[in-house]
């Protein structure tokens, strides 16, 4: 295709500069223009083009152009902008880069103030066409699809899991959901690298062959290993479940210790993953206190996406919930929907109910399986939903162990499949389920603490937190008080930091 960029041309072919502009050319010090866009947005291709000329014609002028598929867009565009610290909601989406002060970002702005900004400095101007523009992002999209297919040509390979604490029963239990397609589908080979601390390997081997014995057609690969930089190594998803329990009788010097020993666990973790992670990987952490653990170790691997960090901390409490709510009502726990989890699970907790709704329930009112129920109206009793019921969910998991000394995995385990299944395969668009993400300031959450909110999945592990959920003055105000109480803890210092767990310094 022919790009007319310009107005007209000299009679010798070249095109024509002032000399003002000829001069701003010469001395226009190394500075990068960044252009990004979604692939089948006109816009972007009229931006594109005229950033291509200037780049051709002008020595000193470079550009770094990123194209991104509508489907990853919207998501790219709102860390980039936080990253940043840029306003901006459309595309395409253009800034300057002063490499030789800093690198420091200055947002131009959209395709119209790009154009402005190249006229006014240069006096250039891009004339093309609606319908020339259509094409050439036809073009685009056609590429980035291109791309896509080779992509998932090239990422056929088994995917790569690797787990922590690989001895413990819980992650007994959660290989084998891995193990039988529960968590990403029934035709998603895996390469699985268990990691643990080299006193455990033993038990690790012993863990290889029982899944060996499995004869599953999904397990390409199983690794034990004690180094956690090679089980990290270029992994696509990342479980960790390290950390020293708390007990419930512990003094608060006790817990002081706990909480400062676990935070050097996952600070020194954050290095090695942030080197070893590949590049689109995600990080699911689902040991006790998982939203502090999440929050320390996004602090510690600044590199890395904070969406792609996920406390697995939400979905133990939901299922909680709604077996407390089912045995009130009579129902199956999986008939009933859209129960929120606030705030940090299990430890300063917040269950919402106000938007739940329960199918199948016998009542004086029936209808067809589609039909649904509030459960506030069912329940009909709000003094029990936030007092009696909220205590119950929270002492779930010591009433559990008062029955059954010991340690209890199975419905944790299965809380981190059902949340890396949801993850994986997105949900229908009228289930909310509960998921603990790093706060971008939603709710007026701190910024960079992992917090547990109401939240959509896509497919491919596309997220979005409901921001209009409606909370009254009260409710909002908890949840503020918890985000203060959680910010406070990550950020305190303690006198017992370097007292690390001693598992670390074998898998480091």
């Amino acid at each position: 295709m022919t790009m007319r960029l310009y107005e007209s041309a000299d009679s010798d072919g070249t095109q024509p500069y002032h000399g003002e502009v000829r001069r701003r050319r010469e001395s226009t010090g190394a500075g990068l223009c960044a252009l990004a866009g979604r692939s089948n947005c006109p816009f972007y291709a009229k931006a594109e083009l005229l950033a291509d000329n200037l780049a051709m014609n002008l020595p000193n002028f470079k550009v770094h152009k990123i194209c991104k598929h509508p489907s990853e867009w919207d998501a790219w565009l709102r860390e980039t902008c936080l990253d940043m610290g840029f306003e901006h909601d459309t595309s395409p989406i253009v800034w300057r880069e002063l490499v030789e002060r800093g690198g420091a970002g200055r947002l131009i702005g959209d395709c119209n103030d790009f154009l402005e900004y190249v006229e006014s400095y240069y006096q250039i101007s891009s004339p093309m066409m609606s319908e020339e523009l259509t094409n050439v992002a036809s073009e685009n999209m056609a590429t980035i699809d291109k791309d896509i297919e080779e992509a998932k040509i090239i990422k056929s390979w088994p995917l790569r899991v690797c787990l922590t604490n690989a001895s413990s029963s819980l992650v007994y239990n959660i290989v084998l959901g891995l193990a039988n397609g529960d968590a990403f589908g029934g035709n998603e080979e895996l390469d699985l690298r268990l990691v643990d601390s080299g006193e455990n390997l033993d038990k690790l081997r012993g863990l290889v062959m029982e899944l060996e014995d499995l004869a599953s057609p999904l397990l390409k690969k199983i690794t034990a290993t004690g180094q956690l930089d090679e089980g990290v190594k270029d992994a696509q998803v990342i479980i960790l479940t390290d950390g020293l329990p708390t007990p419930s009788d512990a003094s608060d010097d006790d817990k002081q210790t706990i909480i400062s020993a676990n935070k050097a666990i996952y600070q020194d973790y954050g290095p090695v993953i942030e080197e070893g992670i590949d590049k689109d990987g995600v990080i699911f952490i689902g040991c006790e206190a998982a939203n502090y653990q999440a929050s320390v170790l996004s602090k510690y691997a600044p590199k890395i996406s904070k969406r792609k960090f996920i406390a697995l901390s939400s979905r133990l409490q939901e299922n909680r919930a709604k077996s407390i709510l089912s045995n009130r009502l009579k129902v199956n726990p999986s008939n009933i929907n859209n129960v929120v989890v606030w705030g940090n699970p299990q430890i300063n907790q917040i269950i919402d109910i106000s938007k739940s709704c329960v199918y199948n329930c016998e009542s004086a009112i029936m209808g067809p399986s589609d039909y649904s129920r509030s459960v506030v109206e069912l329940v009909h009793d709000n003094k029990w939903i936030n007092g009696a019921f909220q205590v119950m969910v929270k002492d779930r998991q010591e009433d559990i162990t008062k029955s059954r000394p010991g340690e209890t995995s199975i419905s944790i385990a299965n809380s981190i499949i059902q949340q890396l299944a949801d993850y994986w395969h997105g949900t229908a668009d009228d289930i909310v389920t509960s998921m603990s993400v790093i706060s971008e300031g939603w709710y007026g959450i701190p910024y960079g603490i992992a917090f547990s909110f109401p939240i959509q999945l896509k497919p491919g592990g596309e997220w979005q937190v409901i921001t209009d959920w409606g909370l009254d003055e009260n409710l909002r105000g908890k949840l503020v008080a918890i985000g203060r109480d959680l910010f406070k803890i990550l950020n305190a210092s303690t006198e017992t930091q370097n007292k690390k767990s001693k598992k670390l310094h074998f898998m480091l």
